[in-house]
C-alpha cells in the first residue's frame, strides 16, 4: 500500500476522467495493498485474541478471494483465446488485409 501511494504521489499525470482513475495501476496497487492489510490484520488479531469471529471472517475472505481468482483466470483465458482468434481473422487473413483502408498490396504490376 505504501509503494502504491508513493508512486501515485510521485506521478505527475493529471487525472481528468473516472476511467483514468479506475485504470491507474497505482490505484490498483493501493487497493490490493489495502485488501491484503485488512485480511492480515484480521488474521493476526483473531489469532492473538482467539476471537472466533475474526478467524472465520479471514477464512471467508481467503475463500472468496480464491474463488474470485479462479473466475478472473478463467475469464482471461477465454478472452485471450477470443482475442487471438480475432487477431488471426483480422490481421493475418490476406482477404481482410486488402480491405483495410490505407493498406497497400505489393503487386509487381504496380511497379
Amino acid at each position: 500500500m505504501a509503494v502504491g501511494t508513493w508512486l501515485l504521489t510521485d506521478d505527475q499525470k493529471v487525472i481528468t476522467e473516472a476511467v483514468d482513475f479506475v485504470l491507474n495501476p497505482f490505484i490498483i496497487i493501493c487497493i490490493i495493498g489495502a485488501i491484503t492489510f485488512t485480511i492480515a490484520f484480521l488474521g493476526c488479531v483473531g489469532a492473538a485474541r482467539e476471537h472466533v469471529l475474526l478467524l472465520k471472517s479471514v477464512s471467508y475472505d481467503v475463500c472468496l478471494l480464491w474463488i474470485l481468482k479462479i473466475i478472473i483466470n478463467a475469464a482471461l483465458l477465454i478472452t485471450q483465446e477470443a482475442l487471438n482468434l480475432f487477431l488471426f481473422i483480422c490481421y493475418f487473413t490476406p482477404v481482410r488485409k486488402s480491405k483495410v483502408k490505407g493498406h497497400r498490396v505489393n503487386n509487381i504490376s504496380n511497379i
